[in-house]
């Protein structure tokens, strides 16, 4: 049986991105709220944004991160097939944000659109690594109890 012990390092990696990524996006969304980048700017922040948001969701995805906490909390299954499914939507909606980026800079009633757009992305990526934190805390509480 695998356990989430095994894992620590990917653990600590992966709380570690989430740290990043949610400040790297913070500062994202100010600079975008104030019309501080270019377009230029704005497109290569976002394909940088969106190939770490792919290397990150890969990982947790391809390295036993998820399969380790199914194994230690078998109950856990389905929230851990709606953090995928979420990543999947992440993806998708990245990439309609960073193809959509030049309505970011103008200063039409498309820029307010596509602001809002972002803030939503914003705190529906929060709220997912609030939730992986979470069940990642109750995995390894169960993982831990189980080795006593």
């Amino acid at each position: 049986m695998t356990t989430l012990g095994a894992y620590t390092h990917s653990v600590e990696s992966i709380q570690g991105d989430h740290r990043h990524l949610k400040a790297r996006l913070t500062w994202l969304h100010d600079q975008l709220a104030s019309a501080g980048l270019t377009s230029g700017q704005t497109d290569r922040e976002l394909a940088e944004m969106e190939a770490e948001l792919e290397e990150h969701f890969t990982q947790e995805e391809g390295g036993g991160f998820f399969v380790a906490i199914i194994e230690a909390a078998p109950e856990a299954s389905e929230k851990v097939q709606e953090l995928l499914r979420q990543h999947r939507q992440f993806r998708t909606t990245f990439r309609a944000l960073r193809k959509t980026c030049r309505w970011a800079c103008g200063e039409s009633g498309t820029r307010a659109g596509w602001m809002a757009a972002f803030a939503e992305f914003h705190r529906a990526f929060d709220d997912h690594e609030c939730t992986e934190h979470e069940l990642l805390y109750e995995a390894l509480q169960r993982d831990v109890g189980a080795a006593d």
